[in-house]
């Protein structure tokens, strides 16, 4: 009996089942659709259907762990149809090669078949082909260690994808674009590309997506270190049945619970997780890259417990794995461990040696968090000289505080302490008779009239609102207040809330009662209350929840707080200063801050301009800041005439007061003083290096002019600007923000 030919609807809707499989990750089902049609004793397949459904077969062999054969069957088709129209059957093979490649480790052969698969699709009118091609390139990027090419290929998937409303593409492009912000150090933008993840995940029913995203949201929080949030994500993971289903995700969870243990020095769970993670990793289809990461976090824990010739062994097999699939990131990180071993066992050549390999890997990739633990690490040993350390240290207190992670921050401050102590120097600010100029520097007329105000203020009994850009110096003003205010001989109390887990806030602001909850064993006093009678700075008032709005607001009135767990209120008498680096009334305006509690904040306002609108402070801060580290006023009275001060004037300071104070501190840890014949050069290229990193890679391009234009044309909406102008929602945020710009955000299409 004679086969019939498939209608070309028939071929479509086996199209299409095949590419809904391919999409959920059933790969296994998928291969197996494919399989049943090539191999149908009814239907028969045109030439160009069946080199379609190999093409795809390629992709599908590759994911299943048959990478060989994906290639190869693959490249067949490639070569077969590369001179034909037939652009979607091309593009798929492509694809196939690409993902063959990929696992196999030829990367820059992936990448080749990727962009070209990219071209077929548009070519082809193939909208989802398009999407999967650029994640594809991203991902090849990404294991290239090329991060900068990754985030751009992420962002053009997102921003295709959220085009034609390809929900799945949007999420899978958002989750990998989060991972990827995670390994660079952008906690915060990976955060803000996972909710989007969570969002179309949703809309689109991808329930696997959606538990990555919520697996690469624990990462990201234990690369900031909020460990219990971390451990609530992961715990509420790992009660849901879908994580038994796919044992990539299942590696993954014990390879963040390892991640987690270990930081927090619990070594024992840390190596049961991680030995359970290269387990699953090495099962059916053999996963290197999680074998490879969770040797390397294996290695860390054998270091932590002090055995070195394991920590060598692990760290050997993790660069065999990580060798394999190309990941520079982990390769890094592997030798800044072996760097570490050798130190321990007083071998300098080969710790430098290794250190070098490390820093040059991370540097070179833009890693930026492990790029600066490699500096703290090597700047914590003796291996180096002086003004090595000085200067690997500076370097690492630069990218932490960039990347806005305390705990490491503080660590090579303290770090740094120790090392300048050892030429008896003084590091820390001086804590003489708190007199104006040395809290609040200023010539600018607009600021010192400014400042005439705020001490009118300061005589009142009455509560003050700072407002303006993040490091503008509104934490310094705060304490100048309290120095000239009737309450200066009392507690002065600031509490950051991005320093506090959200959980802790109303805990940690009010204080409990013991029992009031678990693990309260003791009764704890708020950190409002530990300032009776002085004054508290709350910063960052715009993120505090409505219920702890109407906390502070009964206060206020009241001038009594309550507790948790407690009915009868306790009196207080502090002076509150509230600030923030949002723009309070949009936020009433959206209902995210009480009204009542902004007008009552705002009876006293004070809004500081940024460093680049009162650029004459600029010199007489460098110089303050000198003074303050050590610097003898002689000695600093030579900086005039060197070349790097004109540039400093003018120089952009996006981090403002905040920033000038981390490039005085920098530069005297690297430089010593001005008479030193190297301060000049190090001060030009710290200028210049500040200039730089303070200009986003993606959307640098944009001009104030162009934003407000095109939020004009779209009504204010983001999004659509965001595509207008080729960058993500997140830059458009960053750069209205920058600008000025911002205004309350309309719904977005």
């Amino acid at each position: 009996m004679s086969k019939r030919p498939l209608t070309t609807s028939q071929f479509q809707e086996t199209l299409t089942g095949i590419r809904l499989m391919l999409d959920a990750r059933e790969y296994v089902g998928a291969l197996q659709g494919i399989e049943e049609a090539v191999n149908s004793s009814d239907l028969s397949l045109s030439p160009s259907e069946l080199a379609h459904l190999t093409a795809i077969a390629g992709e599908c062999l590759a994911l299943v762990g048959r990478s060989d054969e994906a290639v190869e069957t693959a490249s067949r088709i490639v070569a077969e149809y590369q001179e034909s129209d037939n652009h979607l059957v091309f593009g798929s093979a492509c694809i196939g090669v690409a993902a063959g490649c990929y696992f196999i480790g030829d990367l820059e052969r992936a990448q080749l078949h990727a962009e070209i698969a990219y071209h077929a699709f548009l070519r082809g009118g193939d909208r989802a082909g398009t999407a999967k091609s650029l994640n594809w390139s991203g991902n090849i990027s990404f294991y290239m260690g090329d991060y900068e090419s990754a985030t751009r290929s992420y962002r053009k998937c997102i921003a295709f994808a959220e085009e034609y409303n390809l929900d799945h593409w949007t999420a899978v492009a958002s989750l990998n674009l989060g991972l990827t912000d995670c390994l660079v150090g952008r906690l915060q933008e990976a955060l803000s590309s996972l909710v989007l993840c969570a969002e179309r995940s949703s809309k689109s029913n991808d329930r696997l997506t959606s538990l990555r995203s919520r697996l690469v949201v624990s990462y990201a929080k234990v690369l900031g270190r909020d460990f219990e949030q971390a451990r609530i994500e992961l715990s509420t993971v790992r009660t849901e049945s879908l994580l038994d289903t796919y044992p990539r995700e299942q590696s993954s969870w014990h390879e963040y619970m390892g991640e987690l243990e270990l930081c927090c020095n619990n070594l024992p769970e840390a190596e049961q997780h991680l030995t359970r993670a290269i387990e699953i990793g090495s099962c059916e289809s053999r996963d290197e890259s999680v074998i490879g990461q969770s040797r390397r976090l294996l290695a860390e824990v054998r270091l932590a417990q002090g055995n070195l010739d394991e920590t060598v062994s692990e760290a050997e097999r993790a660069l065999e794995s990580i060798r394999k699939v190309g990941e520079r990131f982990e390769e890094g990180v592997v030798y800044r461990v072996i760097g570490e071993v050798h130190v321990r066992r007083n071998e300098p050549s080969e710790a430098r040696a290794a250190f070098k390999q490390s820093l040059d890997i991370l540097r070179d990739i833009g890693a930026r968090l492990e790029w600066a633990k490699s500096c703290l690490a090597a700047g914590e040993t003796d291996i180096f000289s002086r003004r090595e350390r000085l200067a690997y240290l500076a370097e690492a207190e630069r990218l932490f505080t960039d990347i806005g992670v305390e705990y490491w921050s503080e660590r090579t401050r303290e770090q740094l302490k120790i090392v300048l102590d050892d030429r008896g120097e003084e590091l820390t600010v001086r804590r003489g008779a708190p007199v104006r100029g040395s809290l609040f520097i200023t010539a600018d007329p607009a600021t010192l009239e400014l400042l005439q105000m705020a001490e009118r203020y300061a005589k009142k009994d009455i509560a003050i609102l700072l407002t303006g850009e993040t490091g503008v110096g509104k934490d310094q003003l705060a304490r100048h207040l309290h120095t000239v205010s009737p309450r200066h001989h009392k507690p002065f109390v600031a509490i950051d809330l991005n320093t506090i887990p959200e959980s802790l806030w109303e805990s940690e602001l009010f204080g409990h009662r013991k029992g009031t909850f678990t693990g309260a064993s003791a009764e704890k006093i708020g950190l409002l209350e530990s300032a009776d009678g002085g004054t508290v700075f709350l910063n960052e008032i715009g993120n505090l929840p409505l219920a702890l709005q109407s906390k502070i607001l009964e206060f206020l009135d009241t001038h009594h707080i309550r507790r948790l767990g407690e009915v009868t209120p306790t009196p207080l008498d502090i002076r509150l200063i509230a600030a923030t680096n949002l723009k309070l009334v949009d936020a009433v305006a959206k209902g995210q801050f009480r009204a009542d509690l902004y007008y009552r904040l705002a009876q006293a306002p004070l809004a500081l301009k940024p460093l680049r609108e009162r650029r004459v402070d600029i010199m007489p801060l460098i110089r303050h800041f000198m003074v303050e580290y050590g610097v003898p006023p002689a000695e600093v009275g030579l900086i005039d005439r060197q070349l790097w001060v004109d540039r400093a004037s003018n120089g952009h300071w996006a981090g403002n007061v905040r920033d000038l104070r981390s490039f005085v501190y920098r530069l005297i840890a690297i430089a010593d003083r001005p008479s030193d014949p190297e301060f000049p050069r190090w001060a030009m290229l710290l200028v210049e290096q500040i200039d730089v990193i303070h200009e986003p890679n993606i959307g640098s391009s944009v001009t104030p002019t162009a934003l407000s234009e095109s939020l004009d044309r779209h009504a204010g909406n983001q999004r659509a600007a965001a595509r207008e102008l080729g960058v993500s929602e997140t830059t458009i945020r960053r750069l209205m923000n920058r600008f000025g710009l911002a205004r309350p955000a309309q719904t977005q299409n």
